[in-house]
């Protein structure tokens, strides 16, 4: 190939590699031109999309330099109080917030502006502002634009601003209210405690007495019993309002589970047996018995439930059954054979002041006993389940947390006897009642006297001192409330003399308010005591500070053991010939309450448990019971 032809063939190859590199510039350009399209058609879509984005936030929304210069209006607020100022915005372009906005909100504006642009992160603040000749309040929210402007979004929150403050107020206004409820409760348990005080004080002094007959000693029971239930209802009311007000707290401690279960048996077994139902115990084997929980609240549950399931409940009895849940926790079963509940009343049981139709039937307590257990469970670390059938009884079920205690933390039941003197050798103990009350000074006084106590009496907190002074009693029993000058300053003024400290002082007081408490105990006393009082505390906090030893009625040991447990069946009635149980049917059908008693009085004395039920049952009202057993 001769040279030209080797020059042609070289630039022929270089046009067909120029022909090939137009076609792909070619086909690029095409391709560029597309992307471009999309490109184009994606930043309109953007576009699109942020301005009905923006239309649909109501900020104003600015650009402003770090110095504070106004650059841009970036969008108007739709917010109707700002929008009314709108036509003023454009005013403001090339303006510095310093000549715009008061002096303190600038400086505020300016000084987030810069830690806006330092830390490069959004700043939030709220300022009070006049527009339209009214106080507005504004939320600025400050973002980065770049490393000298900010995006600065404006807008109204007067509406929240006066929420809040609607609401604050009506928390005050609440919290006022709890404050006046707590008062008047306060009030009210101190005037309701004080004469409870004395009838169930002066009960318990009459039962001491050995020259009552039967009759008369039933009668004492009676007033004691009812004290004891107004008591209870009492307690119910507080309680729950601690509740509410979130005053409850739990106090664990190390106890032995048997025990309590034997000690609440005891207690409600003579409810029992005065319907002629059984009440029966069991706990489950491998159920731990040495725990740690808040032992108080668990018995106030369990005897709650015990005292409904009984008062429910005309035939059969009332079941407590214990077991273990899991590692953590216990559940206790309470069930009767009782009158049921209504499904449609088992969403309301444990609301306060609540009673189910058979409550409200029985004309008994306030509504609050399974409202207590309710909140106590929980309280406890626990739940809460109920089954009822109409006619065939409930089943209460519940469960709580628990620790495991170790023997030595378990302390040793005392015995409880009745005190009937000073244990001899002792020297005399000279005691000081300050009281205002004369039924309760008499009441305590008689009480101390009655074992060998040397007691002496003041009408209040100056006597208290006066007779302090020349007397020097061994221990004072302080009332806090009284004229002329309360236990209060009394216990301040004696504490403070010299030997005072020496003097023992146990505050009394109708309040159960742990606040009460421990404004006392502050004032110098050594001890509480609320009213209304049991002899058993008394003597037992004069043992602790004094070192008493007493002489008791009989130990534990030496009591006769008890009678075998009597429960009124259908089988019990078997005893009598059928056309008397006919008889005391048609009787008690008919409510005629002196036929029934004349038929329970033919009862041979050999069945006398049978007949005190029966007469117990009538005289309670308790037909439709009587009617059931008969049928």
């Amino acid at each position: 190939m001769t040279e030209w032809e080797a020059r042609i063939s070289k630039l022929e190859a270089r046009i067909a590699e120029l022909e090939r590199e137009k076609a792909d510039l070619e086909q690029l350009l095409e391709t560029t031109t597309c992307h471009a399209d999309i490109i184009q058609e994606n930043l309109h879509n953007s576009e699109a999309r942020l301005k009905a984005l923006l239309n649909v936030v109501p900020d104003a929304i600015w650009r402003i330099r770090s110095d504070g210069l106004i650059v841009e209006l970036v969008k108007l607020p739709t917010d109707p109080l700002l929008a009314r100022e709108a036509h003023r915005f454009h005013e403001l372009i090339g303006k510095n917030i310093v000549n715009v906005y008061p002096e303190e909100v600038a400086e505020l504006t300016l000084r987030h502006i810069r830690k806006c642009l330092e830390q490069q992160a959004l700043q939030v603040f709220e300022f009070p502002f006049i527009l339209s000749n009214t106080t507005a309040y504004l939320e600025n929210r400050i973002v980065p634009f770049d490393a000298n402007h900010v995006i600065v979004f404006v807008r109204d929150i007067t509406e929240r601003i006066n929420f809040e403050k609607e609401l604050e107020k009506a928390k005050e206004a609440a919290d006022s209210a709890n404050r006046s409820k707590s008062e008047f409760l306060a009030n009210m348990s101190h005037e309701l405690r004080t004469p409870l005080n004395a009838i169930l004080g002066f009960s318990q002094l009459l039962s001491r007495s050995s020259n009552l007959d039967r009759e008369q000693r039933e009668f004492v029971e009676a007033i004691e019993r009812g004290g004891q239930h107004l008591l209870d209802l009492i307690n119910d009311v507080l309680t729950i309002s601690k509740i509410e007000a979130g005053k409850v707290e739990l106090h664990p401690t190390s106890f032995h589970l048997g025990r309590l279960l034997e000690l609440i048996e005891e207690m409600m077994q003579v409810r029992a047996k005065q319907k002629g139902l059984y009440l029966r115990f069991s706990i489950e084997e491998g159920t731990p018995l040495l725990i740690k929980t808040d032992q108080g609240k668990l018995k106030q549950v369990i005897i709650n439930l015990i005292s409904n399931a009984i008062k429910f409940t005309k035939v059969g009895g009332v079941t407590v059954h214990v077991c273990l849940e899991d590692v953590r926790h216990l559940r206790f079963i309470v069930t009767d054979t009782g009158v049921g509940i209504p499904e449609e009343e088992l969403q309301i049981l444990f609301g306060a002041f609540v009673q189910t139709s058979s409550g409200k039937n029985s004309q008994e307590g306030t509504g609050l006993g399974l409202a207590i257990c309710h909140k106590f469970v929980q309280l406890m670390g626990g739940k809460f389940h109920v089954f009822s059938q109409l006619g065939k009884g409930s089943s209460f079920q519940f469960t709580i947390e628990f620790e495991l205690a170790q023997p030595e933390e378990i302390p040793q039941p005392e015995p409880r006897q009745r005190v009937i003197g000073l244990a001899p050798g002792q020297p005399e103990f000279r005691i000081l009642i300050v009281e205002d009350r004369p039924d309760n000074r008499y009441l305590l006084t008689k009480l101390l006297e009655s074992v060998g106590f040397t007691v002496a009496t003041a009408t209040n907190g100056k006597e208290g001192v006066e007779k302090w002074q020349t007397w020097r009693p061994h221990l004072i029993w302080m009332d806090m409330n009284m004229p002329v000058m309360d236990g209060f300053t009394a216990t301040r003024t004696i504490k403070s003399l010299p030997g005072g400290k020496e003097t023992k002082i146990i505050a009394l007081s109708a309040s159960v308010f742990e606040e009460e408490k421990n404004k006392v105990l502050a004032s110098g006393c050594d001890d509480y005591a609320c009213k209304p009082l049991i002899e058993e505390v008394v003597f037992a906090k004069m043992a602790e500070h004094l070192g008493v030893e007493y002489i008791y009625a009989q130990h534990a040991a030496e009591l006769p053991p008890p009678a075998e447990e009597f429960v009124l069946t259908k089988e019990a009635l078997q005893v009598m010939p059928p056309q008397w149980i006919q008889q005391l049917e048609q009787a008690a059908t008919a409510l005629k309450k002196k036929q029934v008693f004349k038929l329970i009085e033919q009862i041979p004395p050999q069945h006398d448990r049978l007949k005190q039920a029966l007469a117990e049952m009538a005289d309670t009202y308790q037909y439709d019971a009587i009617v059931e057993l008969c049928s």
